[in-house]
């Protein structure tokens, strides 16, 4: 009975930790999405300000 319930805590824990893992992975990749995106703006933005100038 003792080890049935370690064995259900220990892939309960297993589950946690992988969904961290998940969750980890998700906010790096969202994070380089984020910087990709933000240095387009910038780009354009530099861009756009330089054909007003000119």
């Amino acid at each position: 009975k003792m080890l049935h319930l370690f064995i259900t805590n220990n892939s309960r824990l297993e589950g946690s930790n992988a969904r961290v893992s998940h969750m980890a992975n998700y906010k790096h990749r969202y994070k380089s999405h984020f910087q990709e995106l933000t240095r387009e703006t910038t780009e354009m933005t530099m861009e756009t300000a330089q054909g007003w100038e000119s």
